[in-house]
């Protein structure tokens, strides 16, 4: 009978864990049903912009990209640095000063164990052509076929074992819509050729490319366009459907927006921050950050603002790994900088994991059996006083015992919300 009793206990004790977590989770649940959380991650070594960041195995590689704030649209310094973040350890290795060749506003595109660097602009603000290939494996590096029809401010994905760079900015600013296909064992196909696949519908550079492998299918959204003077940035998103080898039209984003950060998460496509603001009508100008964060829902074809950015920057780099988008360094809105006596645009090197996770906690949980789990831990209350220390730590009701690693893990998942001003909250408020 003894025994009985404490088995009894033990799956009541379990019941009442189970439902407050259910309770708790309900009160962190979005109206979609996922868990939306911002946290701020180990820093960049150095402030960076318009580097790439792509995720290999479990680290992210990191490329190149402005070292010097900006002024106007000029940047006095290029990093040559590759920088490794570990998102399990929260921490970055830095191989300094091996880039063969300096390079920013690029796209990079992962093969293997193998990233390609691809397109870009030096110092000069002439493009790179020369196809740098950095083997995480080893770390070495060897150069690949030279893209002679190279990009700036252009994206790239894989797909069979072939990369395909996508839109981007020709030497002298004017955006495009084709596609350029490498086959790293053959060369190149130029996006004039018969054999690539369709060009975009609409021309863009400083946009984002996502593709979803699962259905594959390829999203490319916002960026900036000379069709329009570069006066607003582009609202505009297709999908591509290589079934049909044709680009569709899809719902515009809420807010127009280049030089952003993207990502997938759970089957949905994820605009993050970005630059904003029209300057042909304003004799002010400039570009401001956008501070918040849009998902486009394929069943809908609707895109829907779903968190604030906790930093307001843009011409950051993003990389997904599990279920969190890290976004990397970035610039802020110009303002005057005292270290130049002049308007620049100040580097960051903030790292912000943005994380989505589904609220599981109700599964297999109808209301009914909630409310007899709850009933349940009443009986434990009423009849099993002397098991209260155990009740009280399981969930069943108010404790004083040390946290556990998981509580305090918990305790420490803060949201921000960035202020009128476009700067985040010194002080994080908890979830």
């Amino acid at each position: 009978m003894k025994q009985f009793k404490s088995i009894a206990l033990a799956l009541l004790l379990a019941g009442c864990r189970q439902a407050a977590a259910h309770d708790d989770h309900e009160e962190k649940t979005s109206e979609n049903g996922f868990l939306d959380t911002w946290r701020a991650s180990a820093p960049l070594p150095v402030p960076l912009s318009d580097m790439s960041a792509n995720t290999v195995g479990d680290k992210v590689y990191i490329f190149g990209g402005c070292s010097g704030d900006q002024l106007g649209y000029t940047c006095p310094s290029i990093s040559s640095d590759v920088f490794i973040y570990d998102p399990a350890a929260d921490s970055f290795d830095t191989l300094a000063g091996v880039l063969p060749r300096e390079r920013y506003r690029h796209a990079a595109a992962v093969v293997g164990t193998k990233v390609y660097l691809l397109g870009g602009r030096d110092l000069n603000d002439d493009i790179v052509e020369e196809v740098d290939v950095f083997d995480t494996a080893d770390q070495t590096w060897t150069m690949s076929w030279e893209w002679t029809s190279a990009q700036s401010d252009n994206d790239a994905f894989v797909r069979n074992g072939k990369v395909y760079v996508v839109g981007g900015y020709d030497a002298a600013y004017t955006a495009q819509d084709d596609v350029d296909i490498l086959d790293t064992d053959d060369g190149w196909t130029l996006g004039s050729a018969a054999s690539t696949i369709a060009a975009m519908t609409v021309a863009r550079g400083d946009f984002a490319v996502v593709h979803d492998s699962s259905d594959d299918k390829v999203y490319a959204f916002g960026g900036w366009s000379d069709s329009n003077g570069f006066c607003a940035p582009l609202t505009s998103a297709e999908v591509y459907d290589p079934s049909a080898d044709a680009w569709t039209a899809l719902g515009d984003l809420a807010v127009g927006r280049g030089d952003k950060a993207s990502g997938l998460l759970h089957g949905r496509v994820f605009a993050v921050g970005g630059e904003s603001t029209a300057i042909c009508d304003d004799d002010a100008g400039g570009v401001s950050a956008v501070t918040d964060v849009e998902a486009y829902d394929p069943d809908t074809d609707t895109w829907e603002v779903v968190a604030e950015l906790p930093e307001a920057a843009f011409r950051f780099a993003s990389a997904t790994w599990r279920h969190t988008i890290y976004v990397f360094g970035g610039q802020q809105t110009a303002r005057f900088c005292a270290q130049h006596n002049a308007t620049c645009n100040p580097l960051v090197n903030a790292t912000w994991g943005f994380t989505e996770e589904y609220d599981h906690s109700s599964d297999g949980l109808s209301a009914g059996a909630v409310a007899g789990v709850a009933l349940a831990c009443l009986a434990v209350a009423a009849g099993l006083a002397a098991a209260f220390h155990y009740r009280a730590k399981l969930g069943c009701g108010p404790s004083t015992a040390t946290p556990t690693e998981e509580s305090v893990e918990a305790e420490n998942f803060k949201k921000f919300k960035a202020n009128d001003a476009g700067d985040f909250e010194a002080t994080p408020t908890a979830v």
